[in-house]
């Protein structure tokens, strides 16, 4: 399967079109247009996966599952303890495979957020106070 990550445009010009006597001769041009994909982002040869995790894995660590464009399994990714907000992991060559060197792969980079929680119960809110340093 082949996967268009990224929006932007490539003109193809095809000059000097045929020369016919009844017609003038005129140029053919192509407009391919890449769609986004609805998980990736395309940076060049990288590609950007948001990883979306809630308060505690970000705090304990977790494993996760991270699709790959071109693998129907994804690749199991151990996180460490203490991810915040913003944090990003780079994943060398699991991007976009290089058009003009094909050997050449680029980096899958996981862009984390944290999920906190809507509400908490005084006892939690005493639990963490306790547990977590100021």
């Amino acid at each position: 399967n082949f996967f268009l990550v990224s929006v932007m445009s490539l003109n193809v010009n095809f000059q000097e079109g045929n020369v016919n006597i009844d017609s003038i001769p005129a140029d053919i041009v192509f407009t391919i247009k890449e769609k986004p994909h609805p998980i990736f982002e395309r940076a060049g040869d990288d590609l950007m996966y948001n990883v979306s995790l809630s308060l505690k894995n970000s705090l304990v660590g977790s494993d996760i599952i991270v699709p790959l464009i071109d693998s129907p399994r994804g690749l199991d990714v151990r996180l460490p303890p203490l991810i915040p907000p913003g944090f990003s992991k780079v994943i060398p060559f699991h991007g976009m495979q290089n058009q003009k060197n094909g050997a050449k792969r680029g980096d899958l980079i996981l862009k984390f957020s944290v999920c906190y929680p809507e509400s908490l119960t005084p006892q939690q809110i005493e639990s963490l106070r306790k547990i977590l340093p100021d």
